[in-house]
Formats: C-alpha cells, structure tokens, sequence
C-alpha cells in the first residue's frame, strides 16, 4: 500500500536515481511508514522501528534528491521535520513535536564541530534517541528539557560523501557506527540533469500524504519475528564483526516491521476510521480481526519499561497490535527476491561493495593460475599473495564473492581459515602441513593413529565430513 506507492514516487520523480538505488529508496519508505505509525518490533523487549539512515556517496550521485523524496512524503503530516540543529535546540524541538524525523543534508559539518564545541553531545543524543529512551538537559537560565522514555519517536536521514562518514564512525563513540545504517549510494548523474516536473509525482504525494495523515494518533506494534533467528547463523557466518552483526539483524527486523505494517495498513486504517469518534477508555480493548487488535490506555508495558500511548499534548493514542507470524517468512522471501535483503544489509553495514564483472574474472584468473600448483592456503597467504592486498575492506567482498561463485571454497581448521583453491578436491584435516597437496591417509599425525578404533581405517581421511565438498 503506502511502500509501493513512495516507491512509484522515487520512480516517477527521480528516475534515474530510483533506478541505481531501488533497496535505498525501499529502505527509506520503510523509516517514513514505521516512524508514522510510530511502530514497535513487539518482544519482550520491544525494539522501535525507528532508523537512522546516512546515505554515504559521491557528490553528484543524488543523496539530497533521495532524501528530499522522504521529506515530502512527510512535509505537512503529523510527523515533524527537523532540520540541521544543536542538540540543545534538537531536544526542544523534540519535546515540542514529540513525533519527527531529522533530515541533515551535507552532515560533514557535525564531525568538524564535534571536537570540543557545541555539537560535541550530539553522537551520546542520537545514541539514547535510538532506543527512545530518557533523553534530557539540564538548562540554568532556562526551563529544563525532560522527555521521559518512549513518549517520543525520532528517525534521521543524513547525507555525506564516504570519506566524512568514517570519519563520523572514528570521531564518535558509545555504538554510533552501530546505531546508524549506512546506504552507499550508486550512480552518477548528468551535469544538467535538474529533473522535471511529473503531474503524476504530485498525484502520487498526496496519496502518501492522506495514507499517512490516518496514522496520527497510533501505535503499532507488530508480533510475530521470532521466526527471523533463522537468519542468525547466516549473519555471523558471513560477518565476523560483532557490532555489525547486531545492526544487521536490527535493522532486518526494523524493515520487516514496516513491511507488515504496510500489509496490515488498508485494515489498520478502516478500523480506525470507525472508532476514531469513539471515546477511549482506560485499559479497554477491542478485538476488530484476526490479526488486528486496538487498545486504548495510557501505555502497555514490556521488560524495557513503557511504551507511552499519548503524544506531546497528552491526547490519547490508539495502540494497534498486529499478529503476522504467518507472513515473515512470505515478507522476507519476497524482500530476498526483489531487492536481496540480506546481502544489501550486509554489504552495506559492512561496507562492501558488489565486485564489478571485469574484477571479479581479473580474480577467477588468478585463482585458477594458483590452483596448478596449490589446492590450499592459509587465508592470510591467500590474501597477500593471491589478491595482493592486506586491506580488510578491500578483500572481504571479493573473498565472499568467489567463495559464493563456488571459485574456492573456505574452511577452518586449527582455528584457522584456510583457502581451498580446487572447490572439488578432498582437503583432509588432519594432515600434518597445508602444502596444498590432496588428502594423503600416510600423512595423517600419530594423534590421529592413535584413535584407529574409534575412526576409519588409515587409509581414509581421518574427518571427511569437515572438509570434503559436501
């Protein structure tokens, strides 16, 4: 409903860009709808499905313009647009919108004032904000600022070139580069393409604007992502990094939450309608379908504390509960399909970048050239001596690139990563040197010989199942 459409926006709006940059855009529409409808992944802890997004590239290659499309979904909605401030006057502007997402363009300049001046509290502001917890200043000459946790929802946008962003990931500390999604930005754009005016990209917009104005006054909070602790294994496995893994799978469930909002939202929105003459009762209920349930109160609570249901005013809000268990893993298979979820996230927070085709056959040749005289390495010789580099984020993707093109194959043994050059040969590990030769049983340690009873005959591999091409 409202995610396709924002899509038909950026396409019609900015082709060329939407083109380069579809998963970005779908992303962004993702923070809009979650921070609209102010949703919650609902576990015993709830994490908020607020984002705070930086899209990292090249000038030129159409950050603003991407963001801009995000703003105007919002522009004169229930959700505030904050602009570029101190996190004194962001704080204020905060307790007074309570609802808002904070769009910075050319966000550079933050890093160039956070040694020592007044921006320096922005990084511990943004991190407390992630969480919507107690965020607050003390003031002497003027009234305090105190918002209490949960009774707000922020999310952010920020635009800047690569190079100002891991400066930003140096400069601040206590899980900032954790906090944040980086979106690298793809594309360049003619020098004199200023765009043009779409009738149909109006249209388009105020569509998203009346989706979104029916939103005002909700909670969401969405049930049912457990189901996504399948994807654990395949995280960790490929990014060794643990604070990246937690962004991923933070962020996985952030972008699943909207897009069962976006599923429940056509009901979600009737029902509404026909109880928004209705007065809210403390603590009442009322069941409206199988999936969808509206409470009113003051605030439901979990393990993390309150979720507070009342907005800057004090006016109630309508808690909607959504149950789609049946539908994540449907979610996720279509999100793999259209735009690869999970390969986007993890290139992205990890920083790497898809490896162009010429490159990657550049690497093929290499491979195959080593393969006539070993069937092994170390990952380090490998690295060193095959890619010629010891820059991790320059090698990392191209690694996982030929591992995923079944150009080599990595295992481990004693704790370390080994290359297998020769996808189909039978590495045994219990060889007593990685010389890169096949399996040879009469090289297998007097350990290995010593435990004859309880394993194979000599004359196998001592671990088959380990290393063999399964």
């Amino acid at each position: 409903m409202f995610l396709d459409r924002f899509e038909e926006y950026c396409k019609v709006t900015i082709p060329r860009i939407y083109k380069n940059n579809k998963f970005a855009a779908r992303v962004l529409g993702c923070m809009v709808l979650n921070t609209a409808a102010r949703a919650y992944a609902y576990f015993s802890q709830s994490l908020p499905g607020n984002m705070f997004i930086a899209l990292i590239g090249e000038p030129g290659g159409g950050k603003t313009r991407l963001m801009d499309c995000a703003e105007a979904a919002v522009l004169g909605t229930h959700v505030s647009v904050l602009g570029p401030a101190t996190p004194e006057a962001l704080l204020e502007s905060l307790a007074r919108e309570r609802q808002a997402i904070l769009f910075w363009d050319e966000f550079g300049e933050v890093v160039k004032k956070a040694k020592g001046d007044y921006m320096s509290t922005f990084s511990e502001k943004m991190n407390k904000a992630y969480y919507l917890k107690d965020l607050g200043m003390r003031r002497t000459s003027k009234p305090s600022i105190t918002l209490s946790m949960r009774s707000y929802y922020l999310s952010a946008v920020v635009t800047c070139v690569p190079e100002q962003w891991k400066e930003a990931e140096t400069q601040f500390y206590g899980g900032f580069e954790r906090r944040w999604l980086p979106l690298r930005i793809g594309g360049e754009l003619p020098l004199f393409d200023f765009g043009s005016v779409n009738p149909e990209g109006a249209e388009i917009l105020a569509e998203l604007h009346s989706i979104l104005s029916q939103l005002k006054g909700v909670a969401v909070a969405v049930d049912g992502l457990s189901s996504l602790g399948k994807y654990e294994q395949e995280i960790k496995k490929r990014v060794p990094d643990r604070e990246k893994q937690i962004a991923i799978a933070e962020y996985l469930t952030k972008i699943v939450t909207a897009e069962l909002v976006n599923l429940a939202l056509e009901e979600i929105v009737s029902q509404m309608s026909q109880v928004s003459q209705a007065s809210h009762k403390s603590h009442g209920h009322m069941k409206t379908s199988q999936t969808i349930f509206v409470t009113f109160c003051d605030y439901i609570c979990d393990n993390m504390g309150r979720i507070v249901t009342c907005d800057g005013d004090k006016n109630s809000v309508s808690y909607v509960s959504v149950s789609s268990q049946d539908d994540v893993e449907r979610i996720v298979t279509e999100l793999v399909l259209k735009y690869d979820i999970l390969d986007n996230l993890i290139r992205n927070v990890a920083g790497w970048q898809p490896v162009e085709e010429a490159e990657m056959e550049m690497l093929v040749r290499r491979v195959m050239k080593a393969r006539m005289e070993k069937k092994a390495m170390p990952m380090r010789d490998f690295v060193r001596e095959i890619l010629g580099t010891r820059n991790a984020s320059w090698y990392r993707p191209r690694i996982e690139a030929l591992a995923e093109a079944e150009v080599i194959r990595i295992v481990e043994h004693m704790k370390k990563k080994i290359v297998i050059l020769d996808p189909e040969a039978k590495i045994c590990g219990n060889c007593a040197k990685w010389d890169g030769l096949p399996c040879d049983a009469s090289r297998i340690s007097a350990e290995a010989k010593a435990e004859a009873g309880i394993y194979s005959p000599l004359d196998e591999c001592r671990y088959p199942e380990r290393f063999e091409k399964r």
